[in-house]
């Protein structure tokens, strides 16, 4: 079976799992090597980067400014995105 969520207004009978699409990658931002997760939930997306402090966590209908948005507090420059998103890309999905 697929991993997925209930989908919202399903009908009682009518279960119904929307697909959840995962790719992760290990990225170096400002010296620092950083696990970045990019997962898409009905057509949305939410990006976590893994640091010592936390995850930082972006989301929005587009992978790149949810991957910008977790990068940021992070100090995350325009060829870090870049670079992470390449590295998404070519990661298998999970």
């Amino acid at each position: 079976m697929m991993p997925g969520l209930l989908e919202h207004g399903a009908a009682d009978g009518d279960v119904r799992l929307a697909p959840i699409e995962r790719r992760s990658v290990t990225v170096d931002v400002r010296g620092r090597a950083v696990e970045v997760r990019l997962t898409r939930v009905q057509g949305r997306w939410l990006a976590s980067a893994q640091t010592l402090e936390g995850p930082t966590l972006g989301r929005d209908h587009s992978p790149f400014l949810a991957v910008s948005q977790a990068l940021e507090p992070l100090g995350g420059q325009l060829m870090d995105v870049l670079g992470a998103m390449r590295d998404l890309e070519t990661a298998e999905g999970g």
